[in-house]
């Protein structure tokens, strides 16, 4: 038997909700929820370190890719030489179905958990790793060049339409007076 433990963080813009499974042969779960910035990042470590102890070698954190929220979490944990695996949401909803009749972001962080014991049981799971610093700076210029493509979209198609400031609607009536310019 395979002697890990795994955590599983359900990510929201706002919030990190946790669930902890020190023993893979047990139902017992530890669950927190903390805020999703630098602050809450270093009170997950510290709860790691309180549940877990100073060795977290043998942690898996498993998490889905989530657009841009869990890039900085991820990051963090890696250069804290913790293990972090990234699942598909699509995939992670498959347990989710099967886990709980209420979906909450707490059912959902367990469900990851169970998710990444499965993973690593079939070993169906690649480690993350960040990207390199000039595929970090490309991607944050591809997005930065969607957004203004975005907003010169909108502008464009705001410049073609009339202003109903300056172009009033005339009422279908013949005899309505024409207000003055």
């Amino acid at each position: 038997m395979m002697n890990f433990q795994v955590l599983g963080i359900d990510i929201s813009k706002n919030k990190l909700d946790c669930a902890l499974i020190r023993d893979i042969g047990s139902s017992k779960i530890k669950t927190k929820a903390l805020p999703n910035h630098l602050q809450g990042f270093n009170q997950l470590t510290e709860w790691l370190y309180k549940n877990i102890g100073e060795d977290l070698s043998l942690l898996k954190i498993f998490m889905e890719a989530t657009g841009v929220y869990h890039e900085a979490l991820a990051e963090y944990l890696h250069n804290k030489g913790i293990a972090v695996y990234l699942l598909n949401p699509a995939d992670s909803a498959h347990y989710a179905k099967y886990d709980s009749l209420h979906k909450t972001d707490k059912a959902d962080s367990q469900s990851l958990a169970r998710a990444g014991i499965d993973r690593l049981m079939h070993h169906k799971v690649r480690q993350w790793q960040p990207a390199a610093p000039h595929i970090k700076r490309l991607n944050a210029l591809l997005a930065r060049l969607d957004a203004l493509q975005s907003d010169r979209s909108v502008k464009t198609t705001a410049w073609r339409k009339p202003d109903s400031a300056l172009f009033p609607k005339r009422s279908a009536s013949p005899s309505a007076p024409c207000r003055p310019i």
